[in-house]
């Protein structure tokens, strides 16, 4: 099936976690986004679940993840070294 074409500034993802749940939900119309979590859902079928697509003109526009394992979302910092001049 073919991919809808999102602009830059429409695609978007968004990660819901709420503090009563085990498990997280990832929505995103990014392709990127889309095609990584899409390799996730293969290699951890248990854990990363595909649970919507969404469809514009029959194309994919959208998809849904549940992720049963909210632990695996991370804040990571980098530290950034500031040029002498």
């Amino acid at each position: 099936m073919e991919y809808y074409r999102h602009n830059k500034e429409e695609q978007e993802t968004t990660i819901n976690i709420n503090r009563a749940d085990a498990y997280m939900t990832i929505w995103t119309s990014d392709r990127t986004m889309m095609t990584k979590l899409d390799k996730l859902c293969q290699q951890y079928p248990t854990t990363y679940i595909l649970t919507n697509t969404g469809l514009i003109d029959g194309q994919i526009a959208d998809k849904e993840y549940r992720i049963n394992d909210k632990t695996l979302f991370s804040f990571k910092g980098k530290h950034r070294v500031k040029a002498n001049n």
